[in-house]
């Protein structure tokens, strides 16, 4: 069977409607990726005690536990055996990365996972805590029907609504040929 390209293949059709029931289309999760700068310049200046001992350690170090599952942390542990649970600390991943609530306005609340996180320290206390540092996050967006993704999903289609009013500007535009 020879191939065929993609504008041969939808040639077939001469019914949209029919042409959208047999494709087949992948949608990919929905991915949000962003950079967080954290600088304790100011805190510096403000005399602060923690900044002024740890730098943005503190900041760093919060980011870094969002990504491993509570029982796997050394405090979770200790602190799931004093609750009497069997299961103790280990090395070992959990295959059930921890849900973390993405709040990002009022507009978006999402469920996510944290997919990765890459943590560049850029400049040092003479006592080589972190005083700046750029951290590149990458998180997977939870769908379904949890209550946070339905009203993101809400706010999202609200927003493209308000777009409709921008349409007769579009009309207004002229593409080059």
């Amino acid at each position: 069977m020879q191939e065929q390209s993609l504008r041969q293949a939808r040639a077939q059709y001469d019914d949209l409607l029919t042409l959208q029931r047999e494709q087949l289309v992948a949608v990919q999760d929905q991915t949000i990726a962003f950079d967080i700068r954290l600088d304790a310049t100011d805190k510096l200046d403000a005399r602060d005690g923690i900044a002024q001992q740890f730098g943005v350690a503190p900041q760093i170090s919060t980011l870094e536990q969002m990504v491993l599952p509570k029982d796997e942390s050394l405090l979770g542990g200790e602190i799931a055996a004093l609750l009497g649970a069997s299961k103790g600390f280990s090395f070992a991943r959990n295959s059930n990365p921890p849900m973390i609530l993405f709040v990002f306005g009022r507009k978006r609340v999402l469920p996510v996972n944290i997919n990765s996180m890459s943590i560049k320290e850029t400049e040092f206390s003479a006592d080589l805590n972190p005083l700046r540092a750029i951290v590149s996050v990458n998180l997977t967006v939870i769908e379904g029907k949890n209550v946070p993704y339905r009203y993101s999903k809400a706010m999202v289609e609200a927003m493209s609504v308000l777009n409709l009013s921008n349409a007769a500007d579009a009309a207004n535009v002229v593409l080059p040929g």
